[in-house]
C-alpha cells in the first residue's frame, strides 16, 4: 500500500478541468465523470456539514478535484481517495492533478476498496460524504456500499456513480429499498432507447397496480424487476447516470427485513 499526501496552494480547478478534457482521448471520456457530475459532486461537498470524504476510485482524479473543491474552505478538510491502479496503471496521473490545484489534504490509498475499506472501519474511521465509481460490477459494488453504509456518519451522503450501468443500476435499487436512506439527487441523463424503456416500464408498473394492491408486492417480485413493483422513485433512479443517498439514521433491521425487498 502506499499512502500519498499533497501540498500547496489551490488556483482553483477550472484551467485543470478544461486542460484534461482537452487533452483527453476517447477512453478518458468515456471513462471521465462529465462536468454536470462533476459540479453535482461539488455541490454536494458544499454542504456544510461535509469535510471529510472519500471515494472508491480515482484514475486521473477528476472527480477529486470537485469534491476537493466542494470542501476546500471548511475547517480541517480530508478526502481520501482508494484506487489500487494509481501508480502502476495510471502512472500517478490523478495524484499529479490534484498536486497542480494545491490541495493539501488529499490522500491515495493503493489497495482494493474490499481490503481498505474493512481497514479503515476497523481504525474507526467515519466521512460525510462517499462516492463510489469503482469496479462496475454488482458484487464489487454492494460490498463497497456495504462498507460504506457502515463508515458514512448519520446525515451524511453517499454517491455512486455510473447507474446506467446494468449491475451498478441493479444494486442502486436495491440501496433505495433501505429504510435508513432517501434519494436526495440525481444528475446524468439517460440516452433515448433507455428513456423510452423507462417510460414502458412506468406504464407496465401503473397497470399492475390493482395486482400489487390484491396480492401484495413478495408475489410480484417473483415476476418483476423493484422498480416496476415500487415505481414510487425507481423510476427517477433510471433516469440518471448518478444518484446521491442521504443517510437519515443508522439501520436497525431485524432479522426478517428482507422479506420486504
Amino acid at each position: 500500500m502506499a499512502d500519498y499526501a499533497v501540498r500547496g496552494q489551490s488556483p482553483g480547478i477550472s484551467t485543470i478541468i478544461d486542460q484534461l478534457f482537452q487533452k483527453a482521448d476517447s477512453r478518458l471520456l468515456r471513462s471521465a465523470i462529465s462536468r454536470q457530475e462533476g459540479q453535482f459532486l461539488e455541490q454536494l461537498a458544499s454542504r456544510p456539514d461535509i469535510r471529510n470524504t472519500i471515494e472508491i476510485g480515482c484514475a486521473n482524479a477528476i472527480s477529486s478535484l470537485y469534491i476537493c473543491s466542494g470542501i476546500s474552505a471548511k475547517d480541517n478538510p480530508s478526502h481520501t481517495a482508494i484506487d489500487p491502479f494509481q501508480t502502476n496503471h495510471y502512472r500517478g496521473r490523478g495524484i499529479a492533478n490534484v498536486e497542480s490545484a494545491g490541495f493539501t489534504f488529499f490522500h491515495v490509498i493503493e489497495q482494493g476498496s474490499e481490503t481498505a475499506l474493512p481497514g479503515l472501519l476497523s481504525k474507526g474511521k467515519f466521512y460525510d460524504l462517499a462516492l463510489i465509481d469503482g469496479l462496475h460490477t454488482a458484487d464489487q459494488t454492494l460490498v463497497d456500499f456495504y462498507y460504506i453504509d457502515r463508515l458514512l456518519k448519520p446525515g451524511g451522503v453517499v454517491v455512486i456513480d455510473d447507474v446506467n450501468a446494468t449491475a451498478v443500476n441493479k444494486i442502486v435499487h436495491y440501496v433505495s429499498t433501505y429504510p435508513n436512506y432517501r434519494l436526495i439527487g440525481t444528475c446524468g441523463p439517460r440516452g433515448v432507447k433507455r428513456r423510452i424503456l423507462n417510460i414502458a416500464k412506468r406504464i407496465l408498473a401503473t397497470a399492475l397496480w390493482p395486482v400489487r394492491k390484491a396480492f401484495g408486492e413478495a408475489l410480484l417480485r417473483e415476476f418483476f424487476d423493484i422498480s416496476v413493483v415500487k415505481p414510487a422513485h425507481l423510476w427517477t433512479i433510471d433516469f440518471c447516470t448518478m444518484a446521491a443517498f442521504e443517510k437519515i439514521a443508522e439501520c436497525a433491521r431485524d432479522t426478517d427485513w428482507y422479506e420486504g425487498i
